[in-house]
């Protein structure tokens, strides 16, 4: 493949776009671990050195939901889906897009995600 004007080229890498959901006050995580005891929930508590000071102490259930085809524009992406549960009401989706095998950066930002 022949490199970018401007030299950038993507060997390998994802976008990823989340979108938050307020859904109530709180959730109960043990009911929902056990509704969704057949999607193999994780509860791994969040690790980010740079985030002290938001501290959640009840840790979020992680459920992946699988891949699914994306169209957009003349092309299909392979994503991958998962979702984070807090106890506090929030749901988080989480859509991951491989970026295609060696393609340049111009090419691989010019591509209209849906928002």
């Amino acid at each position: 493949m022949e490199r970018s004007p401007d030299g950038l080229q993507v060997d390998t890498g994802a976008a990823i776009a989340y979108r938050l959901f307020d859904v109530g006050y709180a959730i109960d995580l043990e009911r929902a671990l056990d509704l969704l005891a057949t999607s193999g929930p994780e509860r791994v508590r969040p690790v980010r050195g740079e985030g002290q000071a938001l501290q959640i102490s009840n840790p979020p259930i992680t459920v992946l939901l699988g891949a699914e085809s994306l169209v957009v524009g003349p092309a299909a992406h392979e994503v991958e889906l998962s979702a984070r549960i807090f106890d506090f009401g929030v749901v988080s989706l989480h859509v991951k897009v491989r970026a295609p095998a060696r393609c340049s950066w111009a090419a691989f930002t010019a591509t209209t995600w849906p928002s």
